[in-house]
């Protein structure tokens, strides 16, 4: 290798040799950084393997060590060595496959490109021919450039090694390449390192395991320490520039945010049946990809939290309790860090114990629906890997803008709406029209997302195709404004509101650019910086029901005309037939997370109505968001006036929900209020 050693290639080389002048022991952590007790690397290369003996000995070597990541670098056998050669498709293949099987274990894999050559000393053991007319460099970028590809496909981070390599040249006292021409000298290790670390965002927890997977470059072929994460390998590196950048960091002078968006469609393959409307709808095709998408945040002091949006039309309990467990599993995040959120849009898809009663399935769609759902367990662990992944500095603002089609569906007679509108009549009933909105930016000044808000049922289309209703038109019209940006919804206190008129696709599309607009608005108006501290609380309350139902009343029910109602009574009869004692009350999930001192987001299950929003947004002044459908659909949420008013939300409807009882008792807003204050005063105290 011959030339000018770049800028970019000596910075990093040189910032990891002054972070890496301290112990090589990976077992001995360091007494004054506690908080990365726990952190243990594996050196698990093997010298001359290819993808083939790789993928043999994957659940062996990474899946029984239960790792939080691994890293993976494989391909110069694969590409190189005559005795090894692995065609490309099936060294593709055989990655995914080590990816999907990471994945399925709750392991982060990332993926890493190879480096070139120094081909002289290649060609000496190897003939010039088998690489054809590419030669070794060209097939490495043959092979980098499907690597690529597979980690855009796959959602996968990706450590781009070989661009790293590429910006440098033959560093005076950098030993980046051995002799050889092959395998890596102590500073190549210690970039590779470097690359590694950058593609998990430059900081782990210290609460990983972590699993370096590959061949000889791992294994540390030629160095004083081969086949250990101890000496110049690069999983000692690994680790001594991750202690020593914590060492070096002051962690009260931090003064920006970490921000990382991730995004994965999560349209089923399968005929699992749209969700809502208590019927039978088989999908017959999509207008549009449904999304799950996470935003991780990290605040000055390292402090995270992880939010969930997506097209689902609720998350079950028991789904959002997995979840959060493999959540806190993988990652080290607890249940007040991570906020489940979906839209409650209609033309979605069904999720195992969701609506139990709701719908006359049969056992060919249960296990449809039972596979799919397990998916998206999976998908959430993957997604929200990937957010975390992709941390990097940011910038957050708020605003609010506006947008009017929402309309309280307790006080105004559907049918007759669009005449009162073409009259221009005042429509009964409180709402919120308010659009809160929130842009993630790069160091740069990019704009990488915009989360907003919005109260109101997606519920304008009714048919059976699958699309994300008015959000997903809105998030799709945003992203066209604005490319490269990732827009994400959440539903504020809608459940009581109904988009009116609908019905029509014509509408759903209206209703997506009337909310997109009212975005633009808020972007457009001076907004406020938000200070880089995070504070989150979470508890489960208690809501009692009214009364749990008798087994007499249960019978009776058996013979309702109402479908629904039917089912719920023979599924309750055989809860108390198998000895079960009906709960008195329900566990009710409430966040509360403090972004600096300029927005408070609270978060709540079930389908709240609208009075929360404005009631907690006056209690606790500006910059308060009150987002409903998080962590669990649970039922309705009535406020004590919408209770005392009944009606479909307030009144003797749990049963839809499968709930052992007819209704709330009438004081669940109280408990509620209660909650959320005693959340509140917590981010507060942690300040």
């Amino acid at each position: 290798m011959t030339g000018i050693w770049s800028k970019a290639a000596s910075a990093a080389i040189s910032a990891a040799v002054s972070l890496c002048a301290v112990g090589t022991s990976i077992s001995l952590v360091a007494s004054d950084t506690p908080e990365l007790n726990g952190l243990t690397v594996h050196n698990k290369g093997i010298g001359g393997q290819n993808t083939v003996q790789g993928r043999a000995r994957f659940e062996r070597d990474v899946v029984v060590l239960r790792p939080g990541f691994v890293f993976i670098y494989f391909g110069l056998n694969d590409a190189l060595n005559e005795s090894k050669f692995v065609p490309l498709e099936k060294f593709i293949a055989n990655l995914a496959w080590m990816v999907e099987r990471a994945r399925a274990a709750g392991i982060q894999p990332v993926l890493c490109t190879i480096h070139r050559v120094i081909e002289e000393p290649l060609l000496k053991r190897h003939k010039r021919e088998a690489y054809g007319n590419e030669g070794p460099n060209g097939k490495i970028a043959s092979y980098n450039a499907a690597i690529r590809q597979l980690a855009r496909q796959k959602n996968v981070p990706l450590a781009d090694f070989a661009g790293a390599v590429a910006a440098s040249r033959d560093h005076p006292g950098a030993s980046i390449i051995r002799p050889d021409g092959v395998h890596l000298g102590p500073d190549g290790n210690r970039l590779l390192a470097r690359c590694f670390l950058d593609a998990v965002g430059g900081q782990l927890t210290g609460k990983e395991n972590i699993v370096c997977f590959g061949d000889s470059v791992t294994y540390g072929a030629g160095s004083n320490s081969a086949a250990t994460a101890e000496g110049d390998t690069y999983p000692t590196f690994l680790r001594q520039i991750q202690i020593r950048t914590r060492q070096a960091r002051p962690p009260s002078t931090a003064a920006a945010w970490k921000a990382g968006i991730a995004r994965t469609v999560i349209t089923p393959e399968k005929p699992v049946w749209l969700a809502g409307y208590g019927s039978k709808r088989v999908p017959e095709g999509k207008l549009h990809d449904l999304w799950l998408k996470a935003l991780a945040l990290e605040d000055a002091t390292g402090r995270r939290a992880v939010l969930v949006t997506s097209d689902f039309q609720g998350i079950p309990k028991a789904m959002a309790d997995r979840t959060c467990e493999k959540l806190r599993h993988r990652f080290g995040l607890a249940r007040d860090q991570v906020m489940l959120t979906y839209s409650h849009n209609h033309c979605g898809p069904r999720l195992t114990g969701d609506l139990y009663d709701y719908y006359p399935v049969d056992a060919e769609q249960e296990a449809l629906v039972d596979e799919y759902t397990a998916q998206m367990e999976a998908k959430i662990v993957e997604t929200v890997g990937a957010a975390l992944s992709k941390l990097a500095p940011a910038n957050l603002r708020i605003g609010e803008g506006r947008a009017t089609f929402a309309v309280n569906r307790r006080n105004n007679r559907e049918a007759e709406i669009p005449d009162l509108l073409a009259k221009h009549k005042p429509l009964k009933g409180p709402v919120d029209h308010a659009v809160p909105v929130m842009t993630v930016t790069g160091a740069n000044g990019q704009l990488l997302g915009i989360l907003f808000g919005y109260a109101c049922h997606p519920t304008t289309l009714s048919f059976t195709q699958w699309c994300g209703d008015y959000p997903g038109f809105a998030q799709l019209a945003l992203e066209k404004n604005h490319p490269g940006a990732t827009a994400t919804f959440i539903n504020t206190c809608g459940g009581d509101q109904n988009p009116l008129p609908r019905r029509r696709v014509e509408l759903c599309e209206r209703y997506g650019r009337m909310l997109a607009e009212g975005v633009e608005t808020g972007l457009k108006q001076p907004m406020k910086p938000v200070s880089p501290v995070l504070r989150t609380a979470f508890e489960f309350v208690e809501l009692p029901y009214e009364r749990v139902v008798t087994r007499e009343e249960l019978q009776a029910e058996l013979q309702n005309k109402n479908a629904i109602r039917a089912r719920w009574a023979a599924r309750m009869l055989k809860k108390l037939d198998a000895g079960e004692k009906f709960a008195l009350s329900y566990p009710y999930p409430i966040h509360a997370w403090r972004l600096g001192k300029e927005l408070l987001l609270i978060g709540m299950g079930g389908e709240t109505v609208v009075d929360y929003a404005l009631r907690f947004k006056k209690e606790f002044g500006p910059g308060t968001w009150v987002c409903g459908y998080a962590d669990d659909l649970v039922a309705y949420i009535p406020s004590r006036r919408v209770w005392e008013e009944g009606g479909y939300e307030g009144g003797s409807f749990l049963y839809e929900y499968g709930r052992p009882a007819f209704r709330w008792a009438g004081d669940v807003e109280e408990r509620i209020g209660e909650a959320v204050q005693r959340l509140v005063n917590r981010t507060k105290e942690q300040q």
